[in-house]
Protein backbone atom coordinates (compact mmCIF):
# COMPACT_ATOMS: atom_id res chain seq x y z
CA UNK A 1 0.00 0.00 0.00
CA UNK A 2 1.41 3.21 -0.83
CA UNK A 3 2.16 5.72 1.58
CA UNK A 4 0.06 8.77 1.92
CA UNK A 5 1.22 10.85 4.50
CA UNK A 6 1.77 14.20 3.49
CA UNK A 7 2.71 17.70 5.27
CA UNK A 8 2.22 19.92 2.92
CA UNK A 9 2.90 23.29 4.76
CA UNK A 10 3.89 22.33 7.51
CA UNK A 11 7.08 23.33 9.11
CA UNK A 12 9.19 20.73 10.90
CA UNK A 13 12.59 21.79 12.60
CA UNK A 14 15.14 19.22 12.37
CA UNK A 15 17.92 19.33 14.91
CA UNK A 16 21.01 17.37 14.17
CA UNK A 17 20.20 18.05 10.54
CA UNK A 18 23.71 17.13 9.53
CA UNK A 19 24.07 13.72 10.52
CA UNK A 20 22.93 10.77 8.59
CA UNK A 21 19.59 10.30 10.22
CA UNK A 22 19.01 14.42 10.07
CA UNK A 23 19.76 14.03 6.55
CA UNK A 24 17.40 11.21 6.10
CA UNK A 25 14.27 12.41 7.98
CA UNK A 26 14.72 16.36 6.47
CA UNK A 27 14.60 14.54 2.94
CA UNK A 28 11.59 12.22 4.19
CA UNK A 29 9.62 15.33 5.39
CA UNK A 30 10.80 17.79 2.11
CA UNK A 31 9.74 14.95 0.07
CA UNK A 32 6.16 14.62 1.28
CA UNK A 33 5.99 18.90 1.41
CA UNK A 34 6.61 20.10 4.73
CA UNK A 35 9.12 23.27 4.67
CA UNK A 36 12.26 22.44 7.08
CA UNK A 37 14.06 24.48 9.50
CA UNK A 38 17.44 21.98 9.62
CA UNK A 39 19.82 22.72 12.88
CA UNK A 40 23.21 21.71 13.64
CA UNK A 41 26.77 23.29 14.71
CA UNK A 42 28.20 21.64 11.99
CA UNK A 43 27.52 24.62 9.66
CA UNK A 44 29.94 23.18 6.26
CA UNK A 45 28.04 20.03 6.59
CA UNK A 46 24.58 21.70 7.25
CA UNK A 47 24.59 23.39 3.78
CA UNK A 48 25.45 20.54 2.13
CA UNK A 49 22.68 18.49 3.26
CA UNK A 50 20.38 21.35 2.99
CA UNK A 51 21.77 21.71 -0.59
CA UNK A 52 20.86 17.86 -1.25
CA UNK A 53 17.11 18.60 -0.61
CA UNK A 54 14.86 17.96 -3.82
CA UNK A 55 15.00 20.96 -5.78
CA UNK A 56 11.39 21.54 -4.53
CA UNK A 57 12.33 21.89 -0.83
CA UNK A 58 11.58 25.17 1.20
CA UNK A 59 13.89 25.26 3.59
CA UNK A 60 16.20 26.97 6.29
CA UNK A 61 19.05 26.09 7.31
CA UNK A 62 20.35 27.45 10.91
CA UNK A 63 24.04 27.02 12.24
CA UNK A 64 23.26 26.23 16.38
CA UNK A 65 24.72 24.06 19.01
CA UNK A 66 21.95 22.87 20.96
CA UNK A 67 23.84 22.88 24.16
CA UNK A 68 23.84 26.78 24.43
CA UNK A 69 20.38 28.36 25.11
CA UNK A 70 20.77 31.29 23.21
CA UNK A 71 21.89 29.66 20.01
CA UNK A 72 18.52 27.04 21.07
CA UNK A 73 16.01 30.41 21.27
CA UNK A 74 17.62 31.48 18.09
CA UNK A 75 16.75 28.99 15.65
CA UNK A 76 13.17 28.79 17.02
CA UNK A 77 12.65 32.50 16.71
CA UNK A 78 14.16 31.72 13.00
CA UNK A 79 12.16 29.04 12.21
CA UNK A 80 8.67 31.17 13.02
CA UNK A 81 10.33 34.18 11.76
CA UNK A 82 10.71 32.78 8.52
CA UNK A 83 7.82 30.47 8.36
CA UNK A 84 5.39 31.64 11.26
CA UNK A 85 5.27 28.07 12.90
CA UNK A 86 6.49 25.30 14.26
CA UNK A 87 4.21 22.28 13.24
CA UNK A 88 6.92 19.60 13.82
CA UNK A 89 9.75 19.25 16.25
CA UNK A 90 11.94 16.26 15.94
CA UNK A 91 14.90 16.99 18.40
CA UNK A 92 17.35 14.56 17.25
CA UNK A 93 20.91 15.90 17.80
CA UNK A 94 22.98 13.50 19.62
CA UNK A 95 26.54 12.49 20.61
CA UNK A 96 27.93 8.48 21.35
CA UNK A 97 30.79 9.94 23.07
CA UNK A 98 33.97 7.41 23.58
CA UNK A 99 33.30 3.95 23.11
CA UNK A 100 35.20 2.48 26.32
CA UNK A 101 34.36 1.16 30.11
CA UNK A 102 33.02 3.67 32.75
CA UNK A 103 36.69 3.33 34.42
CA UNK A 104 38.85 4.57 31.30
CA UNK A 105 35.54 7.27 30.53
CA UNK A 106 36.72 11.26 31.17
CA UNK A 107 34.64 13.11 33.06
CA UNK A 108 34.80 16.20 30.65
CA UNK A 109 33.54 13.61 27.45
CA UNK A 110 30.33 12.02 29.88
CA UNK A 111 29.90 16.04 30.93
CA UNK A 112 29.83 16.71 26.95
CA UNK A 113 27.43 13.52 26.28
CA UNK A 114 25.05 14.83 28.85
CA UNK A 115 25.04 18.51 27.88
CA UNK A 116 24.34 17.25 24.24
CA UNK A 117 22.11 14.20 24.93
CA UNK A 118 20.03 15.49 27.56
CA UNK A 119 20.29 19.35 28.46
CA UNK A 120 20.19 19.54 24.28
CA UNK A 121 16.93 17.69 24.54
CA UNK A 122 15.71 19.93 26.87
CA UNK A 123 16.13 23.34 25.76
CA UNK A 124 15.16 22.20 22.62
CA UNK A 125 11.38 21.44 24.32
CA UNK A 126 11.85 24.84 26.64
CA UNK A 127 11.96 26.86 23.79
CA UNK A 128 9.42 24.94 21.36
CA UNK A 129 6.70 24.04 23.72
CA UNK A 130 5.70 27.76 23.78
CA UNK A 131 5.10 27.84 20.19
CA UNK A 132 3.08 24.82 20.09
CA UNK A 133 0.62 25.71 23.03
CA UNK A 134 0.05 28.97 21.38
CA UNK A 135 -0.80 27.33 18.16
CA UNK A 136 -2.18 24.81 20.30
CA UNK A 137 -1.07 21.84 18.23
CA UNK A 138 2.35 20.45 17.53
CA UNK A 139 4.37 17.19 16.79
CA UNK A 140 7.55 16.42 19.19
CA UNK A 141 9.85 13.54 18.86
CA UNK A 142 12.93 13.08 20.83
CA UNK A 143 15.21 10.45 19.46
CA UNK A 144 17.23 8.66 22.10
CA UNK A 145 19.84 5.80 21.51
CA UNK A 146 19.32 2.12 21.86
CA UNK A 147 21.82 2.17 24.44
CA UNK A 148 19.90 4.36 27.05
CA UNK A 149 17.79 0.73 26.61
CA UNK A 150 20.68 -1.86 26.56
CA UNK A 151 23.81 -1.70 28.22
CA UNK A 152 26.86 -3.14 26.69
CA UNK A 153 28.85 -5.52 28.11
CA UNK A 154 31.58 -4.51 30.04
CA UNK A 155 34.80 -6.14 28.23
CA UNK A 156 38.30 -6.13 30.16
CA UNK A 157 41.46 -7.16 28.44
CA UNK A 158 42.70 -10.24 27.82
CA UNK A 159 45.96 -10.25 29.81
CA UNK A 160 46.58 -14.25 28.55
CA UNK A 161 45.86 -16.49 25.92
CA UNK A 162 44.05 -19.02 27.29
CA UNK A 163 41.01 -20.71 25.60
CA UNK A 164 38.13 -19.20 25.80
CA UNK A 165 37.08 -22.74 27.99
CA UNK A 166 39.25 -22.48 31.01
CA UNK A 167 38.75 -18.01 31.49
CA UNK A 168 34.95 -18.93 31.65
CA UNK A 169 35.72 -19.69 35.18
CA UNK A 170 35.82 -16.61 36.19
CA UNK A 171 32.36 -15.42 34.33
CA UNK A 172 29.42 -15.79 37.12
CA UNK A 173 27.07 -18.28 35.30
CA UNK A 174 23.54 -18.21 35.84
CA UNK A 175 21.71 -20.34 38.04
CA UNK A 176 19.84 -23.20 37.33
CA UNK A 177 16.10 -22.73 39.24
CA UNK A 178 13.52 -25.44 39.71
CA UNK A 179 10.50 -25.88 38.30
CA UNK A 180 8.59 -24.36 41.74
CA UNK A 181 11.60 -21.93 42.37
CA UNK A 182 10.18 -20.34 39.06
CA UNK A 183 6.75 -20.29 39.59
CA UNK A 184 7.79 -18.59 42.95
CA UNK A 185 9.85 -15.80 41.19
CA UNK A 186 6.98 -15.31 38.85
CA UNK A 187 4.68 -14.95 41.22
CA UNK A 188 7.00 -12.10 43.19
CA UNK A 189 7.60 -10.36 40.44
CA UNK A 190 3.59 -9.88 39.87
CA UNK A 191 2.66 -9.35 43.42
CA UNK A 192 5.74 -6.23 43.21
CA UNK A 193 4.30 -4.82 39.82
CA UNK A 194 0.85 -4.71 41.69
CA UNK A 195 1.82 -2.97 44.68
CA UNK A 196 4.46 -0.78 42.39
CA UNK A 197 7.63 -1.78 43.83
Amino acid sequence: MPDRIRLDGKVAVVTGAAGVIGTATMRLLAERGARVVAVDRREQDLQTAVRDLPASAQALAVAADVTDEDEVAGYVRAAVGKFGAIDVFYNNAGIEGDVAPITKYSLQTFRRVIDVNVVGVFLGLKHVLPVMLKQNKGSIINTASIAGLRARELRLPRHDRQPHAERDHRRPQPRQRTGSQRQDRRADSGASARTGF
